[in-house]
């Protein structure tokens, strides 16, 4: 019988570790999974967390990618002049109407499989659920309005959308499908009921 193993770094890559034979070591999948979980309950590194929960078939390979790719992303803007770059270049990004059109058509497309729907609602209720997560978002929003120049902003911001004819009528029937919607849910609650 072949027992199937992975070769482990001992010091990790990401904490400096090399390719050098002297640095690898062969575990069993389960081995190496709980050999990451060490390494994470030691040292609070998620990569560590990502390859025992990947390894120990937790999470499936896309949510490993899902979770790096947001780690990485954290790092990566948690240096201001890198938030700074990136602002100007989505801003010079975003002024072009051809790629606006562009999203938002892609982003109908995605909202019409209902698959996709379903899976936007899930995360959404999922994090919600979460009442660390709400709490450190509404502090978050606390802290980005608490200067008078970021009120001002958002006050300027909606002032300019709202002068928008087109914006205002836009609105204004999303709100009445919104309160239509909800008085055929009350009905039929109702009716349920009775």
């Amino acid at each position: 019988m072949n027992i199937y193993t992975h070769k482990h770094h001992i010091v990790p890559r990401h904490m400096g570790g090399t390719d050098d034979p002297s640095n690898l070591i062969e575990l069993t999948v389960e081995d190496h999974a709980i050999a990451h979980r060490h390494l994470w309950k030691m040292y609070g590194r998620w990569e560590d967390r990502v390859a025992w929960l990947g390894l120990s078939k937790m999470i499936d390979k896309d949510e490993c990618i899902r979770i790096a790719i947001s780690e990485s992303q954290k790092k990566r803007w948690s240096d201001p002049e890198a938030r700074r770059q990136k602002s100007i270049q989505m801003k010079k990004i975003t002024a072009d109407p051809k790629w606006r059109k562009q999203k938002s058509e892609a982003s109908k497309k995605r909202m019409s499989n209902p698959e996709e729907r379903s899976k936007l609602s899930e995360r959404s209720k999922e994090y919600f659920r979460d009442s660390e997560k709400r709490k450190k978002n509404g502090e978050a929003i606390k802290v980005a309005l608490s200067t008078p120049e970021a009120r001002k902003r958002i006050s300027d911001s909606n002032k300019k959308r709202w002068s928008d004819p087109e914006n205002r009528k836009r609105q204004s029937e999303a709100t009445k499908r919104g309160m239509a919607a909800a008085k055929a849910r009350r009905a039929a609650a109702t009716t349920q009921e009775s």
